[in-house]
């Protein structure tokens, strides 16, 4: 599929992914503003995603995987490649299944932005591995990667964040975060931040947690009549919502209910 943006979108685009080995080549052109979403259906295994972002140009990227048959695997590539005075901001939200995602963002241009935002949750014996780079290779860039991830029963997540900023980097602002949270004794994760940074003038940091609902939280659900299976799902709600708040109204709602929709405490 070939996504050729020439001129603005107020509205979100989307479009609807069935091939089961899916190519999707994404080029916005000078000045465009756009709002794109790419929806898999569930017999997607593996997608390549390459988008281009010319000079001066904005792209709000949405990428939904929805649940997806236990014991199936899915493989997302999704390559970025951002010029001079130019925006990504891309959400994808990952739902259950054995899913390997991997995005790279590379911002070639100055004063350029690259923010990366990851939503997933892991159910039953899932195993997921999120991989994401931004890659500064010139002066003035700003962005940042925030990924929050559940894992719940046996459910396993790696998440490995990477922030490089090369020697050109000089004036760059990036920072990384990688939380998750662990609803039951048998599930497991790890986060793995990576900060490489070749410019002596530059503005980074890097954190990463995996966290359990505390104890007293849940007695303070229980003081006020809310059953412990309602309250990991509400807790669980609010933890992965809370990646969402900032997202512009015409896409926000949208996404809220795609996680309200997937989580299955």
């Amino acid at each position: 599929m070939n996504i050729d943006v020439t001129k603005s979108i107020g509205n979100v685009e989307e479009h609807l992914i069935q091939d089961e080995n899916a190519q999707i080549d994404i080029h916005i052109h000078s000045g465009v503003k756009s709002t794109l979403l790419i929806r898999f259906e569930e017999k997607v295994r593996k997608a390549k995603i390459s988008i281009q972002i010319d000079e001066k140009a904005s792209l709000l990227f949405l990428v939904l995987q929805p649940n997806i048959n236990e014991g199936a695997h899915v493989h997302i590539t999704h390559e970025c490649i951002v010029s001079d005075s130019s925006e990504i901001n891309c959400m994808s939200l990952l739902f259950n299944g054995n899913t390997t995602y991997e995005l790279v963002s590379n911002i070639k241009g100055s004063n350029s932005t690259s923010n990366i935002d990851v939503i997933s949750y892991a159910n039953a014996e899932s195993d997921q591995h999120i991989s994401i780079k931004n890659i500064f290779n010139s002066n003035n860039g700003k962005g940042d990667i925030n990924v929050r991830s559940i894992a719940q029963n046996k459910a396993k997540i790696k998440c490995d964040g990477d922030v490089h900023i090369s020697s050109n980097g000089d004036g760059t602002c990036a920072n990384l975060l990688e939380e998750i949270l662990l609803l039951d004794k048998e599930c497991r994760a790890k986060a793995v931040p990576m900060l490489h940074i070749y410019s002596n003038s530059v503005t980074s940091s890097h954190s990463a947690s995996v966290t359990k609902i505390p104890e007293d939280d849940y007695f303070t659900f229980a003081s006020r009549g809310i059953e412990e299976k309602e309250a990991k799902r509400m807790y669980a709600e609010g933890f992965l919502c809370q990646g969402i708040c900032d997202m512009p109204k015409n896409t926000k709602e949208l996404l809220l209910d795609q996680v309200r929709m997937n989580i299955c405490i």
